[in-house]
């Protein structure tokens, strides 16, 4: 019953993005500057829990051909100030969610 319901409002939903896949659908939001910062990306993680993690679209530091990468707020900067970047391929991001529907799943 549930599934049903979700595929019908999914259905219901506006096409607001063109791009399919996690790179161009990044790039989407960021040049119509529809707010990366309104993103969550789900992606593949060996060791955390469930093998996942998520971070935010305004962590996003860059929009790599093969790799994402981004700042996390919550990780102290070194001994000179700097706050580590880290880097994940798009092929492990497995979620998108934009204002909190899911607009990417793989």
């Amino acid at each position: 019953m549930l599934n049903t319901i979700h595929i019908i409002l999914k259905k219901m939903q506006p096409k607001m993005f063109k791009s399919k896949h996690p790179r161009e659908l990044l790039n989407e939001i960021k040049w119509r500057d529809l707010g990366l910062s309104r993103c969550d990306i789900y992606y593949i993680h060996g060791g955390a829990p469930k093998d996942t993690k998520v971070f935010h679209g305004d962590e996003i530091e860059e929009i790599g051909e093969s790799f994402l990468t981004f700042k996390r707020a919550n990780i102290p900067p070194d001994s000179e100030g700097i706050i580590p970047s880290v880097t994940t391929p798009h092929h492990r991001i497995f979620r998108i969610t934009y204002e909190g529907q899911t607009i990417y799943e793989k």
